[in-house]
């Protein structure tokens, strides 16, 4: 979805972004108050976790993610951002202050998103685990993820893995969207919602930045010396 102010001018038609998969035939349709389960390639990617993140706000979605989501949400960053510092040259010591900063942004990602999203309740995880049992998964660290969509009885898991979760299949019950697919074909068929989101983005682009992306820190400075 485009992030860009709407300057007071008539809002653009909601339109999928270049790359993303054409809306699924088969299955259930996005619709207002849906439950969606987020895997953590929808919460790294800006375009489609601020958007997710507003609709939980005004009550459109009941979003939810996980305690393994949040886990990995935290790891690639701290992970992306390691490497890069490492590539320029830091040493032990100097890493410290890179990671220090995209911790900083993690904890207000993170902040920001707990009170808004819902995670599944611990019993129905277990049950959900048990469910899952003898079935063959592709990746065996997304378990956790496809059991947590279960857990919350999710029509949709929202994910850009076209190998584990491909978009428009259902798995174990639940159908995988990839979530700026979800997002364009529901402020397709509900425009009030697709308004109250661009004029909220619009409203936090003039008051400041937006939420930030620990995913792309600022660029790291060769190393101190």
């Amino acid at each position: 979805m485009d992030r860009r102010a709407t300057g007071g001018r008539r809002l653009s038609e909601p339109r999928l972004a270049p790359g993303s998969p054409p809306i699924a035939t088969e299955g259930p349709k996005p619709a207002h108050l849906d439950r969606v389960f987020v895997d953590t390639s929808s919460l790294l990617t800006p375009d489609d976790d601020l958007p997710l993140l507003i609709c939980a706000q005004e009550e459109d979605l009941r979003v939810y993610w996980s305690p393994y989501v949040v886990s990995e949400f935290t790891r690639v960053p701290t992970r992306e951002t390691a490497i890069a510092a490492v590539q320029r040259g830091y040493s032990a010591a100097e890493l410290r202050a890179p990671l220090e900063a995209v911790r900083t942004v993690i904890d207000q990602v993170v902040t920001a998103h707990e009170q808004a999203w819902h995670c599944p309740d611990p019993l129905y995880m277990r049950a959900s685990h048990q469910q899952l049992e003898g079935v063959a998964l592709a990746d065996e660290q997304d378990r956790p993820v496809l059991a947590g969509a279960l857990a919350v009885g999710a029509r949709f898991l929202l994910s850009r893995d076209k190998r584990q979760f491909p978009h428009g299949e259902g798995e174990s019950g639940v159908w995988c969207w990839h979530p700026d697919t979800y997002l364009t074909a529901l402020f397709q068929n509900r425009p009030d919602i697709y308004r109250r989101v661009r004029l909220r983005i619009a409203d936090m682009q003039r008051a400041g930045p937006l939420l930030p992306n620990p995913i792309f820190p600022p660029p790291l400075p060769p190393a101190p010396r």
